[in-house]
Parts: C-alpha cells; sequence; structure tokens
C-alpha cells in the first residue's frame, strides 16, 4: 500500500518518529515531471539539481485535492520554472527511493512519473535561487542522473516518449 503524505505529516513525523520507525514505514506517494521539448538532435529532456547537487526529475509531495499530474506539473513550475503545455493524467512510470527529511530521518517513497510537455521555462520561479537547470538528449537523460532507480525509470520512460 501507498500513501498519500503531506508536508504537516512530514513535520508531524520529524517531531514525533524516531527514525528506525519511519524506516519500517509503507512507502509514500511522491510525484515526478518527466519535462521534454523537441530539441535540434531530437527530444530533450529537463533535469534539476537536488538540494545535494545531484541531477534529477522535478519532483515533490502529491497535494490533497489536486490530481497527481497537476502536482507534477506545480513540482515543475516551483523548482524549474516549468510552464507546461500538456500533462498527462496517468504516469509513464515509477521507482522507489528514500526522501531524507531535515531531521535525517528518511521515508521510503514511491515517486510516479508524469509526462509533461513544455512550452516554455521562466527565469523568475520560486526555487530559482535554489536550483541548476539544464536540458539533455533523451539519449543520454538516464546516464545523466546519479541515483539507479531513476536511471533504470528513464530508460523504460524514454523510449515510450520518442515522438
Amino acid at each position: 500500500m501507498i500513501y498519500r503524505l503531506g508536508m504537516s505529516f512530514i513535520s508531524e513525523t520529524m517531531r514525533a518518529t524516531a527514525p528506525h520507525q519511519i524506516l519500517q514505514q509503507e512507502p509514500a506517494l511522491q510525484v515526478a515531471a518527466f519535462c521534454h521539448r523537441p530539441g535540434y538532435q531530437g527530444r530533450e529532456l529537463l533535469l534539476i539539481t537536488s538540494s545535494s547537487g545531484r541531477w534529477i526529475l522535478p519532483k515533490g509531495w502529491t497535494e490533497e485535492g489536486i490530481r497527481d499530474g497537476d502536482a507534477a506539473a506545480l513540482e515543475a513550475w516551483e523548482e524549474a520554472g516549468v510552464i507546461a503545455k500538456c500533462i498527462t493524467d496517468t504516469p509513464i512510470g515509477h521507482y522507489h527511493t528514500k526522501k531524507t527529511l531535515a531531521n535525517r530521518a528518511s521515508v521510503p517513497c514511491h515517486v510516479q512519473i508524469f509526462d509533461i510537455e513544455v512550452q516554455s521555462l521562466a527565469n523568475d520561479f520560486p526555487e530559482a535561487h535554489k536550483r541548476d537547470r539544464r536540458w539533455v538528449p533523451f539519449a543520454q537523460a538516464a546516464s545523466e542522473v546519479s541515483l539507479p532507480a531513476l536511471s533504470d525509470a528513464l530508460a523504460r520512460c524514454l523510449p515510450a516518449c520518442e515522438i
């Protein structure tokens, strides 16, 4: 079973739960944005830096009352300045990871990946001061990320997204 968690849960968990107890919980649901555009040599995927400097997809928690695809698009806006042209309602892939919280506890996460065609990128967006972003050709996207589960998920998603 996968649980939807909001930031209020995370705050309560950080205060009330010992790290070893968090590791035993069912996975929480997160959403990631597979943001792409046509490039000069084929489709390109947008990668951003994580708080630790690794190249990743924009991702975050689901939100109550917001469809998961729209939540992924919201994360893409906040973390990368993406203005979406088209968003899928169903995930195109998934992977498992652990989210490290501010208190260094880890929450296991099931991350669903949503396809987002990019209309444009804004220069001024909420996390512009915290993130770098870059476009990479589909052919090298899976090798550019350092998280093996994300790399494997990208390798599975990329062929289906070639246009």
